[in-house]
């Protein structure tokens, strides 16, 4: 019987270990070997083999090194070789897994002249991916999917393209959360600057973009800012200061839902009415007149 404090060694998983090309590659689906493991995967090691994943479904918890975290849809996992990790999932559950060599990704790595990649290179991570990249995620994963089941020439030049793209991508969030981190002070300076300029730009500015521009941040570390300041992401945040100039102008003035529209640098009073109603569940007509009616009956 297997000690306890042993975890089994695995080339992919359920697999004994082997030799394996200096430039392994391999992709496939955590539902690809659901036989072997029914959403519960013990705790194990792949010695010379790192993995990435992405989760595109599915709830559970992960373990790495001892350290559990929650999975959920948009989650990417981080595994350098050697580190045990398991994880236990629901049965809708699924992920994209990549496995490659340590060669593999030193070959990949020679050309990124960044130390937050090098260090993460070294460090595991499973990190929920913030929603702006959520889309371009996914589709990267998708890409190596088909590149590995529809193989042609330079398939791994392709992956190696992937890859490096998304070791960037991890080692930016990586480095901004541990920035944040050694110094919290300046998320909330972050979300008092947003704030101040969303009062005065919210008419002609209404994308995060924008605000990311102006204030010369990330995407990321608004959204961050904003989490930590108002328990919503920057999006929610703007479209909220909307909606509240919106409701003091159909409150306090006679001008028609056209008009204020107009006034909030909307183009079409049909979007404004259609974006009024998926915040407030009433169109601005409806609102207007229902806060009208409570007046009334607080004068009574």
């Amino acid at each position: 019987m297997r000690s306890a404090a042993v975890p089994p060694y695995y080339f992919i998983y359920g697999q004994h270990i082997r030799d394996l090309d200096p430039r392994f590659i391999h992709v496939e689906r955590i539902s690809d070997r659901g036989t072997l493991h029914h959403g519960n995967v013990e705790p194990h090691v792949h010695p010379h083999l790192h993995q990435l994943s992405y989760w595109l479904q599915g709830e559970g918890r992960f373990t790495a090194d001892g350290a559990e975290h929650d999975l959920a849809p948009g989650t990417l996992t981080w595994m350098p070789a050697s580190v045990v990790h398991g994880f236990t999932v629901d049965a809708a559950a699924d992920a994209i897994v990549l496995s490659l060599s340590h060669d593999f990704l030193s070959n990949v790595l020679a050309h990124v002249d960044a130390a937050p990649v090098e260090t993460l290179a070294r460090t595991p991570l499973v990190a929920k991916i913030p929603v702006e990249l959520v889309d371009r995620l996914r589709e990267t994963f998708l890409d190596l999917e088909r590149e590995h089941q529809f193989p042609s020439w330079a398939l791994k030049h392709v992956v190696s393209a992937h890859v490096q793209i998304v070791m960037i991508m991890l080692a930016r969030l990586f480095e901004a959360d541990r920035l944040a981190q050694v110094s919290p002070p300046k998320a909330a300076a972050l979300f008092s600057s947003f704030l101040s300029l969303l009062d005065r730009r919210f008419r002609e500015c209404r994308t995060v973009d924008a605000y990311v521009a102006l204030l010369g941040t990330t995407p990321y570390l608004l959204n961050r800012a904003c989490r930590e300041g108002a328990g919503r992401n920057a999006s929610e945040v703007i479209r909220g200061r909307i909606l509240l100039e919106a409701k003091r102008l159909l409150h306090y003035t006679a001008l028609s839902s056209g008009d204020v529209a107009f006034a909030l640098g909307f183009s079409d009073p049909a979007h404004f009415g259609r974006a009024f109603r998926a915040e407030t569940g009433l169109s601005p007509a409806r609102w207007r007149a229902q806060q009208r009616a409570l007046a009334e009956v607080d004068r009574n």
